[in-house]
Formats: structure tokens, C-alpha cells, sequence
């Protein structure tokens, strides 16, 4: 929950503009785990759906949540199952996720999920458009998202609990989307502020190759020693597996 926002709200808002039909699911249930709060996991659950609910109707979009526990990062066949179900029903065009490379292991998390779906239950084809929260992607492809930047910004500042709590994540993303309109071509380039999206966009097929071969070799390098996450990650690759009916990944 804001992480669609930072990486893609602009796009998000131009595919409004233009009538796309968007759905998002968030993967985690959002409760804070790096500091000291004086909320409840059960509070935080709360306040951050509603957060989501708010910025989902903002966008027009439909909103679904998997539920995994942000704490543990456990997920099972039937989280896997769920989101299966979701995009097969909804036949994307595009599917949108965090840089398979972000640097955050819940983040890469969210494309391995999306990965072991496809070995789970065979999705249908999309493009994938990886976007950029914290590391800067391998960018093949841009959005001048200018129109929309202040919009933007407005949607960020309903996850009222990640800025006041957290960081400024509006400020952060302000800057991120400036320095990105480096990548504009020149005919594009004015003295005016512009601002842009970065994305790496590939097919289904190329994206799982690449999770294939960067992420499966080694878990603990992938999620950078992450106790939660390498475990939880282990444990539902373990799953698929033998759900598969083989001992490794194929």
C-alpha cells in the first residue's frame, strides 16, 4: 500500500484519463514492522486498507488483497490460487509489479508469488511493466506523466500513515519524477518541470525467465538475508513443487 502509487500512479491516473479499466492487488496486509508504533497489528490492518480503499476510488480501480501477513510473509497454495483466479478473470493487457531487481525483499517477493502462480496455474499472456520505488530500473520505456503529477502527489497523501509516520513519500516521489524527466527525448524537453515513470517492459515469458534465473539459484541472496521473507519464500516454492509433483523447480 503506496508502493503502486510511487511507481505508477501517474500511469495509473492517465489510465483513467483514458477509460482503462485498472484493478490492484495489494499482496500484504500492510501491518508496520520496522518500528515502534501505537497501533495494533489489527489497528494497522484498518487504517491501511482504508488508505487503499480511498486511493482505489480515486483511480477507478477495483481493489483485491491476498491478505499475507506482512509480519511473517507466510503464503500459501490458496493465496497463489487467489491470484491466479484474479488475473485470469480479469485477462489483463499489462501487469504491473515492482523491479524485479527493487531492493526491498517484499518486493521481490511480489514477483516471485506472481511467478510461482504462473507454475501453479498457466496465466495468460500480458506484458509485464516492472516499475521504480527504490532501485533505478534497467528502463526501457517511459510515461511523461507532467498532466498528472500533482494528482499524483494527491493520492500518495491519502497513505496519511505512511507520511506521517514513515517518510515523505509525496516529497520523495515529487524528486523522483523530476529526475526522471532526464530520459525524455529531446523534442520533449522544455524549461518547464516535467515528470516521468520509468518502467523495464517485457512479455510473461521473457519476465518469469528472468525471475527463473536471478532469484531461484539462491533465496537467501535474493531476499538479502531477510529471516522472514528467505523462509516464507522457501517454504511456498517448496509447495508448488510438490504440489507440482516434482522435487525442484522445472
Amino acid at each position: 500500500q503506496d508502493d503502486e502509487v510511487i511507481g505508477a500512479g501517474g500511469t495509473l491516473l492517465l489510465a483513467r484519463q483514458a477509460d482503462i479499466s485498472t484493478s490492484i492487488v495489494f499482496v500484504t496486509d500492510g501491518v508496520i514492522t520496522d518500528q515502534e508504533t501505537r497501533f495494533s497489528d489489527d489497528e494497522w490492518i484498518c487504517i491501511r486498507e482504508n488508505e487503499a480503499r480511498e486511493v482505489c476510488g480515486r483511480l477507478g480501480a477495483e481493489m483485491h488483497q491476498l491478505g499475507i501477513s506482512n509480519r511473517s510473509c507466510q503464503a500459501t497454495l490458496e493465496h497463489l490460487r487467489r491470484l491466479c483466479d484474479l488475473i485470469a478473470q480479469s485477462k489483463p493487457d499489462v501487469v504491473l509489479v515492482p523491479w524485479l531487481l527493487d531492493a526491498p525483499p517484499k518486493h521481490r517477493y511480489a514477483n516471485h508469488l506472481l511467478y510461482l502462480a504462473n507454475q501453479l496455474g498457466r496465466l495468460p499472456d500480458f506484458q509485464i511493466w516492472c516499475y521504480q520505488v527504490h532501485n533505478t530500473v534497467y528502463a526501457n520505456a517511459f510515461a511523461d506523466v507532467t498532466a498528472v503529477a500533482e494528482g499524483k502527489l494527491d493520492l500518495l497523501r491519502c497513505y496519511r500513515s505512511q507520511n506521517e509516520n514513515c517518510r515523505r513519500y509525496d516529497h520523495q516521489a515529487r524528486g523522483l519524477g523530476a529526475s526522471n524527466s532526464r530520459f525524455l527525448p529531446t523534442m520533449f524537453r522544455t524549461m518547464a518541470e516535467q515528470y516521468v515513470e520509468l518502467f523495464y517492459v517485457c512479455y510473461r515469458d521473457e519476465y518469469f525467465w528472468l525471475i527463473r534465473h536471478f532469484y531461484l539459484p539462491n533465496l537467501k541472496y535474493t531476499y538479502q538475508g531477510h529471516p522472514a521473507v528467505t523462509e516464507a519464500a522457501t517454504a511456498i516454492q517448496a509447495a508448488v513443487c510438490v504440489a507440482l509433483g516434482h522435487g525442484r523447480e522445472e
